[in-house]
Order: C-alpha cells, then structure tokens, then sequence
C-alpha cells in the first residue's frame, strides 16, 4: 500500500507534522473503521453474553457446548479490548496503552493473548465436533466438558508463552511517533523480535489454527455426507440418533461448520495484513499511517470474527433460536 499526502496538503513527511496532518483522508478513513469497530464489538459482546447465558441453562451438555461456551467468553473478552479499550476510548480522547510504556506493554499483550486464544478455541471446537462425527461412540464416552476446561486453560497458558515477549519490547515511542511500538531491544534483539518472532506468531497464532478449522471443517462435513448416504438404507440406530442429546450435537455441528468456514475466510485476510503490518518497523510518517490504516482494519476483521458466532447460532441452529426466543418470554411472563 503506498499512501501519498493529500494534493491540498503541501506539508511533507520530513517537516515534523504528525502523520494525522499529512494524511487527512487516511485519518478520516481510520476514524470511520474505529466507529465500525465499536459497533461491531457491542453487537458482539452482547451476542457473546446471550450465547454463555444460554448454553448455562442446558442440561447434560457434550464438550462441544462446553466449547461454545468457552469461545464465547474469549470472543467477549477479546471484542471487549478491541471495540472498547482500543478503540472507544482513544475516540474520546484517552489511549490506555499511550500513557506510559508499561500500560503499551500490557495492553499490547492482553489484546494479543485474548485475540490468538479466540482463533485457538475455535480450532478446538471444530476439532471436538470433528471427533464427534468421526467416532460418534467414543465421543459419548470422552466428549465431556472437562476436556474444554482443561483444553481451554492449555490454550491461554502456551498463548501467554507465545505472547509474553511484548511486555518486554513495547514502548511508547517519545522520539518520534508517540505511539506504541517494540522499542526496547536490551533483553530480546531486533532481529529475533521482528525477523524470527513475527513468523512465528503468524504460523502458531494464525495460520495453526485456521488450517485446523479448515482441515477440521471439511472432513467433518464430508463425513455427514457419506453418513447421510448410509442412513438413507439403514434405520437400525435411528432412536439413539433422534435422542435429544444426538440431535442437539447434529445442531452443534452445524453451527461449527458454518462458523469455521467465515473464520477461515476472514482469518486468510487477516494474516496476510498481520504479515504486512508486523514484519517491519514504522520509520516514516508515511509508514506510521500506513501501519494504523491497516491496524483498525485488521481489528474490524478480529471483530467480526468476535461477533458473528451468535447470529450465525440464531440462523442454523434451531434449538439455539428457540432458547434464545424463550428468555425473554420468561421475561415478558414475569
């Protein structure tokens, strides 16, 4: 991408304006997708509250619920960092991870830690539903919640590992830019941060896990395929498939298909613009821009993948939409 200061605009990058003066438009096009970015964040964290409050009233549930569940208090603390603390609150003035380097260490690394934790949990859902479809009677067996519990507490204690680096590199930049940057390189060389671990966050904190969902996604539904074709001539197990607990994992399966075909989609995106965005450091104004640009548009992209789990649950998922209609019934009855 290469961004030029606007034709009205006679400042240039070398004359010590911020990039914000030399870029108006970008400005104004980073303004719009951090409004975006708060709406679609509200609407997730709202969506991810129904879904956790939901699956807590079901009975009896498989590590597939379990694992709805989890994903969806990784995507309310992850769309709650992204809309609000990173977005909303720099729109009315105040940036957290500008007051000082520590808060642009921690924040950095919580945003980061709550983000990649998403993408893993929801390789773990498609995994566990896979399983499901490929060995149905081992599933009833071991797809038990406590398998998400323990997967899930795996998940942010190696992405804490993956992530921790941050604490000690990122800074905020007072010689130049002002923004939250790695700048520290005493413990941790410029070389291993950018040249070894930027790969290395992209492979294990984007591309492991999309490709799982992916992989995941498609051996599951060509398992149900083939599935399908065989009960067509076969009726001797249809009780124990039409069983309450059958039918709720067939709905659950569903809904991870779906979802992990948009995650796959949006994830590509994504890394391509984490490989771009994080495989250098901003030296111009003209890069500054350029890295913020590309920033708030990864984010929307990490807040829709954040908020569109509960939508899609309402849209494939019968019992879901039902569930969810029969809370505020209760409501309206009280």
């Amino acid at each position: 991408m290469s961004l030029t200061p606007d034709a009205d605009n006679t400042a240039t990058p070398d004359e010590g304006l911020s990039w914000e003066l030399i870029y108006p438009k970008t400005t104004t096009a980073i303004f719009s997708l951090a409004v975006s970015n708060v709406i679609l964040s509200s609407m997730g964290c709202a969506g991810n509250i129904f879904i956790m409050v939901i699956i807590s009233k079901w009975s009896n549930i498989s590590s597939g619920a379990a694992f709805m569940f989890s994903l969806a208090l990784a995507d309310f603390l992850s769309g709650f960092y992204d809309g609000f603390v990173d977005e909303l609150l720099p729109l009315l003035g105040l940036s957290l991870d500008l007051v000082n380097s520590s808060l642009c260490a921690i924040c950095t690394f919580m945003n980061r830690l709550t983000t990649i934790a998403s993408f893993w949990i929801t390789a773990l859902f498609s995994v566990d539903k896979c399983f499901a479809v490929i060995f149905p009677y081992r599933y009833r067996v071991w797809g038990k919640p406590k398998v998400c519990v323990v997967a899930t507490l795996t998940v942010y204690i190696l992405n804490a590992a993956l992530t921790v680096p941050d604490l000690f590199v990122l800074g905020v930049d007072n010689e130049y830019s002002g923004m939250c940057h790695a700048v520290k390189f005493d413990i941790l060389s410029r070389y291993l941060y950018f040249e070894l671990r930027t790969p290395i966050i992209i492979l294990f904190g984007a591309g492991l896990p999309t490709a799982t969902v992916v992989i995941c996604a498609l051996v599951t539904l060509i398992k149900i395929r083939l599935d399908q074709r065989k009960r067509s001539d076969q009726s001797g197990t249809s009780k124990q498939r039409n069983s309450p607990r059958a039918r709720l994992d067939a709905e659950i399966t569903r809904q991870m298909i779906v979802v992990c075909f948009l995650f796959g989609v949006i994830m590509v995106t994504s890394s391509a613009i984490i490989r771009v965005n994080h495989g250098s450091e901003p030296k111009t104004a003209g890069d500054e821009a350029k890295y913020t640009l590309l920033d708030r548009i990864n984010s929307v992209l990490t807040s829709m993948i954040n908020a569109a789990n509960f939508y899609l649950y309402l849209i494939f998922g019968k019992k879901f939409r039902n569930d969810f209609k029969r809370l505020f019934q209760k409501q309206n009855g009280e």
